[in-house]
């Protein structure tokens, strides 16, 4: 672990109720040296949704929480030179689905890929990226794991 790194642990679960209802909660752990504690947040119950919907809301969550933080507590976070996000849905990580190259190529796409087909929770990959250029005026390293 990075000792001078924000960790942003983000998840979704499912109940595949016949509403598929689920929640996301994220935890944010702190490096030793700026002195709080680790902060976690769960937000209620979704319907109709589906994990990575779950799993991009739970990020997109985090992310809101850190900018806020950032704006109130910056002078106290001012040694923490990387943040990073933890997902455990391995096609949300930055070499995959949430990568800013792939997302920015599909807005100009109309959401759609390169074989012409939609792009699933289009809505919230690009709150995500808006959310994550945000994150740049903190700090420049970041990254979704």
């Amino acid at each position: 672990m990075n000792p001078y790194a924000l960790y942003i642990k983000c998840d979704g679960s499912m109940n595949y109720d016949s509403k598929n209802t689920g929640g996301i909660d994220f935890e944010i752990v702190f490096p030793d040296s700026v002195g709080l504690e680790s902060i976690r947040e769960s937000y209620g119950r979704y319907e109709g949704a589906n994990i990575e919907r779950l799993e991009l809301e739970a990020l997109i969550s985090g992310m809101e929480y850190i900018i806020e933080l950032y704006e109130r507590e910056g002078e106290r976070l001012s040694n923490i030179n990387t943040i990073i996000f933890i997902t455990d849905r391995f096609r949300l990580n930055d070499n995959d689905g949430t990568n800013p190259f792939k997302i920015q190529e599909w807005r100009k796409n109309k959401w759609c890929n390169h074989e012409g087909k939609a792009i699933k929770n289009h809505d919230l990959l690009d709150k995500l990226d808006k959310k994550r250029k945000k994150t740049f005026k903190y700090r420049s390293q970041y990254c979704i794991y």
